[in-house]
């Protein structure tokens, strides 16, 4: 997957999220005057959810065939470049889902003057729509679409200041497609996008530049109204100044300003937001590029009453030569795609890794693990998707030069361990609602359907072993666990249901990158069989499933040596695995029932024959004032009860557990000190989340949900120093968090935000990685009060507890 953002005030395409591949930067064949480049690659990837759904989710084996080819030419006034990209999918299962795209793609630029060039070029596509987009249809096949573009532009340079001028025209056509019900009419997404507009800029010194840019868009689609009858035709500007430069090894550029639409539909709002707008990349040496960006959009829509969806990503790429023969990256990004008309907000994040070894100087094999999750306040929506493959390889050009030294090991081994573990455990269950013969039987009032998620924390430990490899600085292994668990959690009502874990066997490859002390940082991708306990009842009916559950698991840490061969680690692990259906003997449908997991973990690691460190690190300095940003992934968790009435028996109390996943993002600062191997600090928070769970019985029933926006907070922490560069710390603190709860029943209708106090606790790994800056790992519990609810007709309580992975950067002065 790649998306991928125009700016034409740059000239340039802004990656803003993708499957970012790493590859050989080798040298061109020069055939006469022409660059050419040819490359070819066959993968089998195994998907465990094709359909991209909630529940219901299917499996199968994709066979990806990927040729290109690349001509480029370079004169003395200027240089152009052709190609063309295909490529080809086979499902081994579902064939419907069979693709081939194809991409002729054409760019070039010629200097008419010693100060002007012209630029320009395009592409055209024949691609098919991603089924987790929320425009597909649903059809039988997926939606296949053409996709053109082109720009042109110019660029002056007159001393100190450039001027760029230039204009994008892309089209879409999306073809219909078939479905259960007949013909899906798409003629009503097709549109011509046009972008003109220019940029300003003044160079402040040799490696810096400031500038000012403005663009006008229209966006005219051909039919003058969609199937839904809105009018989706729109003119938009956007406006911004920023600088663009160098610093030491961290180049790119930083962008501010607006983003405006105003569309021909009087139903529809103009949609104004801030426009944010970062390309950065840090050359840590000569082997490793970091590469961050930072995009926000207005993007079209065909979501019933919404006029498009702002789209907020931000991301980072880590690409590392291993050695001349062997590549390795990881990729993380998390986009909020806010609807404009309607209320909707998803959230998708993408994570994985991959390796790439060149056996011959043209060829090579690789592996990939991708990971995607979506979180929705509409409720159905969200999915997670576990995607691993194998890849074979070959290109023309040569991946390393001749005699250049190949990867060497510099170390191997087994080794053993033990762990502790905390985290959530997540069931989403779909599935009718109604009885034979009542008010909620067939064409009665209140046949619908139940979307909701359930779950609680829980605790549990393991034993694990493994094996792992050393290519100088990168290591590679695989590991087996055994783990006992304990979380569980049920409903009590008309209804009772709930799901416990017991005991998992895990299966991974683990992949990292060592840092300052021999710490290691890494990533892990696996598969898990785990049992759960099932039950459900209702009235006299009881039926229980007591079965092993396949998972795919993704999760990072980090490793560091404590004394002899002993180590510790700290790490987070999400996993989602296969749905399964529970209720017969209670009606002819069942539910289904999909559980997702996350959890933390704390473990002691013996390698056996493993050596010390050939020098000491250098002290990292520990003390004085720090900053720093981070991001993390948790669970909310309610304890819900409220009275309930039932037409076709007796009323009840309801006595739940809610749950539901969501991302966190924001900004700490502290100060601390070090007393010997001891440390203390003192730290304040601020972030914005999303972390939330909804429940919505469909068409007649409760629609009700809670989600935390944002916190602040102070805590203290204390710790250990190990081996002058790696901080063990536990953290205490309290927080304030601000809760929105929305309810409607009937015609009753009520919205609360409230802020609520917590205390948070826990603890996390702080690794130096630079002179001055540190990666940290932390992992909290927080809980909060209770609160009630009162919706006229009702009273329900609601009580939250929070766990909480966060990844961040820290600096100190």
């Amino acid at each position: 997957m790649l998306r991928v953002r125009s700016d034409i005030g740059s000239g340039v395409a802004v990656v803003v999220a993708a499957n970012i591949i790493v590859s050989a930067h080798a040298e061109p064949i020069m055939v006469g005057p022409l660059a050419v480049t040819a490359a070819v690659s066959v993968a089998e990837e195994y998907s465990d959810n094709i359909f991209d759904t909630e529940n219901d989710r299917i499996d199968d084996l994709i066979t990806i065939i990927q040729p290109s080819l690349g001509l480029g030419f370079e004169g003395e006034r200027g240089k152009g470049s052709v190609g063309a990209d295909l490529e080809i999918g086979r499902f081994a299962s579902h064939t419907s889902e069979n693709y081939e795209d194809l991409t002729l793609r054409a760019a070039g630029e010629v200097r008419v003057l010693p100060t002007i060039k012209l630029f320009g070029g395009g592409d055209y596509a024949w691609e098919h729509e991603d089924r987790s987009s929320p425009d597909d249809v649903n059809g039988i096949e997926p939606t296949q679409y053409q996709e053109g573009s082109a720009y042109l532009g110019a660029l002056g340079e007159f001393g100190q200041w450039t001027v760029r001028v230039g204009g994008n025209l892309r089209r879409f056509d999306f073809r219909d497609v078939a479905s259960t019900t007949g013909t899906i009419n798409n003629d009503d997404r097709d549109r011509l996008e046009t972008e003109v507009g220019g940029r300003v800029g003044y160079k402040l010194d040799p490696t810096t530049e400031v500038f000012g840019q403005g663009i006008y868009d229209n966006r005219a689609y051909r039919a003058d109204r969609d199937d839904a009858l809105y009018q989706r035709d729109s003119d938009g500007f956007q406006l911004g100044v920023g600088v663009k430069g160098r610093r030491g090894p961290v180049s790119g550029e930083i962008k501010l300003g607006v983003l405006h639409q105003t569309y021909d539909d009087a139903r529809f709002d103009s949609v104004t937001t801030l426009d944010l707008d970062a390309d950065l990349r840090w050359l840590v040496n000569r082997d490793m590029i970091v590469a961050g960006s930072l995009a926000r959009s207005i993007n079209e829509t065909t979501l019933a009453g919404a006029s498009s969806y702002t789209d907020t990503t931000a991301g980072v790429a880590l690409n590392h030569r291993v050695a001349p023969d062997v590549f390795a990256n990881a990729y993380f990004s998390l986009s909020e795609n806010a609807y404009n008309g309607v209320d909707r907000t998803d959230y998708l994040a993408f994570a994985g890794f991959g390796l790439q070894y060149f056996f011959l100087p043209h060829v090579y094999v690789g592996a990939e693990y991708n990971y995607a999750q979506r979180l929705s306040d509409a409720s159905g929506v969200q999915y997670d998707s576990h995607s691993a493959l194998l890849r074979v390889g070959a290109q023309l050009d040569r991946a390393f030069p001749e005699g250049a030294p190949t990867a060497k090991l510099t170390g191997r081994g087994f080794y053993v361990g033990a762990y502790a573990a905390d985290g959530g455990l997540e069931t989403r269950v779909d599935g009718p609602r109604g009885g034979p013969g009542g008010p909620g039987g067939p064409g009665g009032p209140t046949a619908g359907n139940l979307t909701a998620g359930f779950g609680d924390h829980g605790i549990a430990g393991g034993v694990l072993g493994g094996y792992r490899i050393e290519l100088a600085d990168f290591v590679v292994g695989a590991e087996l666990d055994l783990q006992i668990a304990d979380p569980e959690w049920n409903h009590t009502a008309n209804r009772t249901y709930g799901v416990s874990k017991d005991n998992q066997v895990g299966l991974s490859l683990i992949a990292g990158h060592k840092v300052r002390g021999d710490a290691l940082l890494y990533a892990r991708a696996g598969v898990e069989s785990t049992a759960f306990d099932s039950t459900y009842r209702r009235g006299g009916n009881r039926t229980a499933l007591d079965d092993r559950q396949l998972g795919l698991s993704l999760g990072l840490g980090t490793e560091f040596p404590i004394a002899g061969g002993f180590s510790a680690r700290m790490e987070y692990v999400v996993t989602a695995y296969e749905d399964y259906r529970i209720g017969a003997p209670l009606g002819s449908d069942d539910d289904n029932f999909a559980n997702v997991e996350n959890q933390a973990r704390l473990g002691l690691i013996y390698r056996f024959g493993a050596k010390p460190a050939a020098e000491a690190p250098a002290p990292f300095d520990f003390n004085g004032l720090y900053v720093g940003a981070q991001g993390g992934h948790g669970m909310l968790a309610t304890d819900n009860s409220g009275p309930r009435q039932d037409s076709n028996g007796p009323d009840f109390v309801l006595d739940a557990t809610r749950a539901g996943q969501g991302f966190t993002g924001g900004v700490f600062a502290g100060y601390g000190h070090r007393f010997g191997s001891l440390f203390a600090a003192a730290e304040a928070e601020a972030e914005l989340s999303n972390v939330d769970w909804n429940i919505e019985r469909d068409p007649n029933g409760r629609i009700y949900s809670a989600e935390k926006n944002w916190t602040v907070g102070l805590s203290a922490r204390g710790g250990y120093i190990l081996n002058d560069s790696v901080l063990l710390y536990g953290r205490v603190g309290v927080v304030g968090s601000g809760f929105r709860t929305d309810y409607s029943v009937g015609s009753d209708r009520v919205s609360r935000d409230k802020v609520l106090a917590g205390v948070r606790f826990g603890g996390g790994v702080e690794v130096a990685i630079a002179d001055a800056t540190t990666v940290r790992m932390d992992y909290t519990r927080t809980e909060y009060g209770s609160y009630t609810l009162d919706y006229t007709s009702g009273t329900d309580s609601f009580d939250h507890s929070e766990n909480l992975f966060r990844v961040g950067i820290t600096q100190r002065f």
